[in-house]
């Protein structure tokens, strides 16, 4: 008898060794989960800033382009203008408009341009949301337009933009 109380101790103390190896090799696996977890999270949250650092970067750019378009327009405008002031000096006392002056292929071109650049605002409010490519597609379009006349347009858009009812979507497809 002494044997078999014996065995049934060993047992007991086997079974909870075993039920205490269980508990230890549980708590293992859901550190070992947990630590996983926080891995990708981490790693996730990493992605995520490379992302918008990569966004932040091409809007970066893009702000670049259009400020350098507006510094050339500019420039250019200023170099027009004193030619067109010593033409309006030595003409007849009329004033000069460069819509007068103009060709009718550069009128034509002209308009096209205030349309095109129109219709781009527009539909970038209609649509509630501005793209980068959108940039290209409005410098290209407006070309013919003045500084004050793309500003005009820019400003439309911004205001837009401003009051929320259009949102820059970021390059990565995702609004900014």
């Amino acid at each position: 008898m002494l044997e078999a109380a014996k065995r049934a101790s060993e047992a007991i103390t086997s079974e909870a060794a075993m039920g205490r190896v269980a508990v230890v090799i549980a708590l293992t696996v859901a550190a070992i989960t947990a630590a996983t977890l926080i891995l990708d999270s981490r790693h996730e949250r990493t992605a995520v800033l490379e992302q918008v650092r990569a966004e932040h970067e091409e809007l970066i750019r893009r702000m670049s382009q259009m400020e350098q378009m507006l510094t050339s327009t500019v420039n250019r405008e200023r170099a027009v203008a004193p030619a067109r002031a010593e033409l309006s000096m030595d003409a007849a006392p009329t004033h000069d408009h460069s819509a007068e002056s103009a060709t009718a292929d550069q009128r034509a071109a002209h308009e096209e341009s205030a349309r095109a650049g129109n219709a781009l605002v527009d539909n970038a409010i209609t649509a509630g949301a501005w793209n980068p490519s959108d940039f290209g597609v409005f410098v290209s379009a407006t070309r013919n337009l003045s500084v004050q006349e793309q500003s005009k347009l820019l400003e439309r858009l911004t205001t837009a933009i401003n009051a929320n009812r259009v949102r820059i979507v970021s390059p990565l497809g995702g609004p900014e």
